[in-house]
């Protein structure tokens, strides 16, 4: 099953109210996260905790560069991935939306938010980040080969050049990171019907 009704299952066939509840990387998962956000706070007790985190779907840059300019396969290629995953009733866009579905919801009496930065390939002079970059960006090429089947079954174009441009990038292009957000919310004291 996909969607929240998987959720839905998922949480009350577990007990009737919890302490703790994360959800991460929902986003090939969930078709509608405000019912995802009404199911948790369902069974989430007053002043719970939330826990989301999502990989951001976008092309980014250290220094305040331009992506469309320095890396425009890369931005070509989560566009091409976002769209596909809207023409397949999935929400893609759930990193940009995450801390203002929860607070629009009005279930959360504290919400706040951390952005990290992946960094993709090389590039870094401290030596862990270098390796994290390293290990990131096999990664990201699997991701990349693993999207090639599902980019052609949606009929996108070109779709063999998108992904060597993909490639090449990460492989070439020094400062492209790859950003994570997490999210922490606490449940108010009230249930607020939506």
């Amino acid at each position: 099953m996909r969607g929240p009704h998987r959720w839905r299952y998922v949480i009350l066939s577990r007990c009737r109210q919890l302490n703790f509840i994360d959800a991460l990387l929902t986003s090939f998962q969930v078709t509608n996260y405000a019912s995802l956000l009404n199911e948790v706070a369902r069974v989430l007790r007053p002043g719970g905790i939330f826990v989301a985190g999502e990989w951001g779907r976008c092309a980014a840059l250290t220094g305040g560069q331009n992506p469309d300019l320095v890396i425009p396969f890369t931005v070509d290629f989560y566009s091409a991935v976002r769209q596909v995953l809207w023409a397949r009733g999935l929400y893609p866009a759930v990193y940009d939306d995450l801390e203002g579905l929860l607070v629009g919801s009005r279930h959360f009496d504290h919400v706040e938010y951390h952005v990290y930065e992946m960094p993709i390939g090389d590039w870094p002079e401290d030596s862990q980040r270098r390796w994290m970059g390293i290990e990131f960006r096999g990664i990201l090429e699997l991701y990349a080969m693993s999207m090639k089947v599902m980019l052609r079954e949606a009929g996108w174009p070109n779709v063999d050049q998108l992904i060597d441009g993909f490639r090449y990038e990460i492989y070439n292009v020094p400062g492209m990171v790859c950003r994570f957000k997490t999210v922490y919310a606490r449940r108010g004291r009230t249930m607020v019907q939506n």
